[in-house]
């Protein structure tokens, strides 16, 4: 490296992993080149009657591990200090720091396991009594994700500031910009009952496969960001992995905006193959006076692709809202 020259274009999301790993190499290299051992990092044991084994989870390869995640590993403990797919803590230590046992929360090898499947029940049981369902759809590799589409991901959630043909979000975080729960238009409850609060808005924007149609910046001063336009009849969205939890009624809103009116809209699932109903769109006067519509369907519980379909054409959508009846 000290001979090297030139220009070099990397991406953090493609680094390899040990030797391969273009930050480790540099990491070493800043480090008077050396690398952390195995044997190095490992905190160095007691031998005292008394042990504190950390409960931090064992490093798994391939992992997708954030900031501050910790891990176990070859008797050592590691903190991440920067988000990694799954890199070796012994090897890629620009990535990881030791810890001590103390900081995984230990626990002291006097106690039986049978306190800690009693503790590990006690979480299982209080994060059963308070359930939260995102209104944020699943990140799906691969999928094309437009300015303001909203995706869960390993227990975030997170917005475009980007369109992007779906770049990891803790990975990209270029292109994604972590936003809260809420901002997801999510619902709790204290027992499984959330399912019967039921509510999701979805962003017309956010469609995983769309013809004819474009986007535009909104004037809706219900937010969006942009909305959906130049909607011609035949014309088309649809939304992946739409979730309807139990088999019922839902009220489906649809925010919308016409100079004429004149337009329908059919909102189906798979692809057309069920028709849940349609809905003419009223005037408004201009492309961006907005109004709220609705009509009841009716669903069986599961994980559909929801499409909407412009029978005829001449109106902008900017969000779709469902709701369990």
């Amino acid at each position: 490296m000290e001979k090297g020259a030139g220009i070099m274009i990397w991406e953090l999301a493609h680094d390899g992993t040990g030797a391969y790993s273009l930050l480790n190499v540099i990491n070493t290299e800043i480090k008077g080149g050396t690398s952390s051992s195995s044997s190095s990092s490992k905190p160095s044991s007691s031998s005292s009657s008394s042990v504190v084994n950390g409960s931090c989870p064992a490093w798994v390869e391939g992992r997708q591990y954030n900031v501050g995640d910790k891990v176990a590993y070859q008797g050592g403990y590691y903190i991440a200090e920067y988000a990694n797919p799954g890199y070796t803590p012994t090897v890629s230590t620009y990535f990881w720091e030791p810890i001590a046992a103390s900081q995984c929360g230990g626990v002291s090898s006097s106690s039986s396991s049978s306190s800690i499947k009693s503790s590990s029940s006690s979480i299982v049981s209080s994060s059963s009594s308070s359930v939260v369902v995102s209104a944020c759809p699943a990140w799906v590799a691969g999928t094309q994700y437009n300015v303001g589409a909203k995706v869960s991901y390993q227990g975030g959630y997170y917005i475009a500031e980007y369109a992007n043909p779906g770049y990891t979000p803790t990975v990209s975080t270029y292109f994604w910009e972590p936003i809260s729960a809420s901002q997801c238009g999510t619902t709790s409850s204290s027992s499984s009952s959330a399912v019967g609060a039921f509510t999701r808005t979805i962003q017309a924007e956010a469609y995983s496969v769309m013809s004819g149609v474009q986007l535009e910046t909104t004037q809706d001063p219900s937010g969006g960001g942009q909305n959906v336009g130049w909607i011609d009849a035949n014309d088309w969205m649809t939304y992946a992995n739409v979730n309807f939890p139990s088999s019922g009624a839902y009220r489906v809103e649809y925010r919308v905006a016409s100079l004429n009116g004149g337009g329908t809209l059919d909102l189906n699932l798979n692809a057309g193959a069920t028709s849940l109903g349609q809905l003419a769109i009223p005037s408004t006067g201009s492309w961006q006076i907005w109004t709220t519509i609705s009509h009841n369907v009716t669903v069986t519980a599961g994980t559909y692709s929801l499409g909407v379909f412009a029978v005829q054409g001449g109106w902008n959508v900017n969000w779709i809202k469902i709701t369990k009846l």
